[in-house]
């Protein structure tokens, strides 16, 4: 209903495990998944940049845009509080959304009880959006932070499976690499870390009642239900 009443496009994927991806926790679908439909991204704004998307939002099935009057642009130019995005998003009717924005704008999860359980402090990838517009168009930024995490992921597959396997598997392999010392169970190989420095850079980490829990303002999300 959102996608249709703005104009966006919509895509309900439902992943399949290879077996060749071996045994990883389901989460690393929607990884794996972004990051094959980025570089067609790529390939396709490189023939037509002028119909090409720029914004993804990607949603779990128990997630949904609970402000169906809002766009996209709306609820990016409301982060201007944050300082990471104040200078680029000054007002709603100022921001250029293919341009002036982090590669990633994800929530982080806080301090909380629900069914008697305090769930940690990772980034939740159950909701977020991604920037396919900053330049060059022909290497989505975005894409560097998804090669970094699967690199991630496929190192500690083989050192410490554990932190790939099991849940927050992905999460907390993607909030080690964003936010060093976060999640240090995860800490990635030197070089990964190498390459992924300056990742914090690209992503914008905002507060999870924006848009990714159940006290989610864009989207709400029911976490696991």
């Amino acid at each position: 209903a959102y996608a249709a009443r703005h104009g966006y496009r919509f895509r309900l994927v439902r992943p399949v495990r290879r077996s060749k991806e071996g045994p990883f926790h389901s989460g690393w679908n929607r990884a794996m998944y972004l990051t094959e439909l980025l570089r067609h991204s790529a390939a396709h704004a490189a023939e037509s940049p002028r119909g090409s998307c720029w914004w993804m939002l990607y949603l779990d099935t128990d997630a949904w845009v609970r402000e169906q009057d809002a766009t996209i642009p709306d609820f990016l130019a409301r982060l201007s509080r944050y300082s990471h995005a104040r200078h680029a998003v000054p007002d709603a009717a100022r921001v250029d959304v293919r341009r002036s924005f982090p590669s990633l704008v994800i929530a982080q999860e806080q301090s909380v009880r629900v069914n008697a359980t305090t769930n940690a402090l990772h980034l939740n990838t159950g909701a977020f959006l991604v920037n396919l517009g900053a330049p060059p168009r022909s290497a989505p930024p975005a894409l560097r932070v998804f090669d970094a995490w699967l690199a991630a992921a496929a190192a500690l597959a083989v050192d410490r499976p554990l932190e790939v396997f099991a849940f927050p598997a992905e999460q907390g392999v993607l909030s080690e690499l964003v936010r060093p010392t976060s999640y240090p169970s995860a800490r990635p190989p030197k070089e990964i870390r190498l390459a992924a420095r300056g990742l914090r850079h690209s992503v914008l980490v905002v507060n999870m009642t924006e848009l990714n829990s159940p006290w989610g303002r864009f989207v709400e999300h029911w976490w696991g239900e």
